[in-house]
């Protein structure tokens, strides 16, 4: 019914705009322009209705469905879910999926595209998938559907292997992958997202001004969607510098860097600040779950705190794997494994073992680490030179002396 409206139309368009005998050329030529534009409003028009008979017909075969864990997220016409692959790069055309990947994933193409209201059609584009066939994107990210998923509904692939996650129409927050970065949280257009060393966790602040600042920016968005491995509550607003609103996720504020103009650049990563006597990476990508970062003082430097900001330390009588110092009332061993830590920090840097009192310990490049229970807050380092023997641990020390 709705093509013969449309045609009926046309049709008159077109008549309105036929050319009688004697007509002069250029004003034939003005009535052939006029047909043409009328024409392309009713292939628009075509398209619209197109759309809203599928709707009216339940025939989108892009839908939005809604789980209370995960929130809001795309499905086919069937109810399955559709997912993104952390290790690809949005708007590159390419899916990076292998054969191996393809056992369990597979690449996502419907046509025509009737998309459920509320979604922006212009959001999905086609590319050619990892078997040559065509695959369809959302914002450049190629999707694809699990082959676990058996039933409508189902989210089994969400968090799979730490690198598959449902698409939503809205996160604000995604986490992408790299083979040198590994895991990390970026923008949806996969611009890294920064923390700076010399931020205090907790603090409602950001410590950055001046020449500290270039070329990062604070980041902020008024909610936050993220995979749901990511605890949102770990999320919250602080005021920035000149007063300007910034997400902070566990306390420490977050930032985007002006260099990563791209789809997968992170040029913010280790990026070098230079003082007096050398030059030191005090900005690194955030990753969701630090469990040892490196912080930054301007009185006592750099060193090693937990992914919450708390300081760690070291006793100078230990030796590798053996504490000298055993009584937990006041120094509590570091145990959390395994590390994830900015990649600034040498390979294999860390090491779990078993104390002879059979507590877990985490040593750093042979440094048994500890907790210091004086200390009530990120930032606080009261151990720090306590009786001569307990001190913050520098992490470059190793390569700036």
């Amino acid at each position: 019914m709705a093509v013969l409206v449309i045609g009926l139309i046309f049709g008159g368009l077109v008549g309105y705009v036929a050319t009688p005998k004697g007509v002069p050329q250029d004003q034939f030529n003005t009535l052939q322009a006029q047909n043409t534009a009328l024409e392309s409003q009713v292939t628009q028009l075509q398209i619209q209705v197109d759309q809203l008979e599928g709707k009216a017909n339940k025939t989108e075969t892009i839908n939005l469905a809604h789980s209370p864990s995960i929130g809001q997220y795309f499905t086919d016409i069937d109810g399955f879910a559709l997912y993104y692959f952390a290790k690809d790069t949005p708007g590159t055309g390419i899916s990076t999926a292998n054969s191996q990947t393809l056992t369990k994933w597979a690449p996502f193409y419907v046509s025509p595209i009737v998309a459920a209201m509320g979604i922006n059609m212009i959001d999905f584009s086609i590319i050619t998938g990892p078997t040559g066939s065509p695959q369809l994107a959302y914002k450049g990210w190629p999707l694809y559907k699990f082959l676990n998923d058996k039933n409508p509904g189902e989210t089994n692939g969400e968090g799979f292997a730490d690198l598959w996650w449902v698409m939503k129409p809205n996160y604000t927050l995604m986490l992408s992958y790299t083979n040198a970065l590994g895991l990390h949280f970026s923008t949806i257009n996969d611009e890294g997202i920064y923390y700076f060393a010399g931020d205090i966790p907790s603090s409602n602040s950001s410590n950055i001004a001046g020449n500290l600042a270039y070329p990062f920016k604070p980041f902020f968005e008024a909610s936050i969607n993220v995979p749901s491995t990511v605890d949102t509550l770990l999320f919250s607003t602080i005021t920035g510098q000149n007063g300007t609103r910034q997400v902070a996720y566990r306390g420490w504020p977050l930032y985007s860097c002006i260099q990563d103009v791209n789809p997968g650049d992170v040029f913010g990563d280790s990026y070098n600040i230079y003082n007096e006597t050398t030059v030191l990476p005090l900005w690194f990508l955030m990753k969701y779950n630090y469990n040892l970062m490196i912080a930054f003082n301007d009185f006592q430097g750099v060193y090693l705190t937990d992914g919450m900001g708390r300081t760690l330390y070291y006793n100078v009588n230990d030796q590798e794997s053996m504490p000298i110092y055993m009584n937990t009332q006041f120094w509590t061993p570091y145990n959390s494994t395994p590390t994830v830590a900015p990649n600034a920090l040498p390979l294999d840097s860390t090491k779990l073992f078993t104390r002879s009192d059979g507590l877990s310990q985490v040593e750093y490049l042979t440094y048994p680490l500890y907790y210091y229970v004086g200390d009530a807050k990120p930032g606080d380092m009261k151990g720090n030179s306590l009786m001569g023997e307990w001190f913050i641990i520098n992490p470059f020390s190793y390569l700036y002396g």
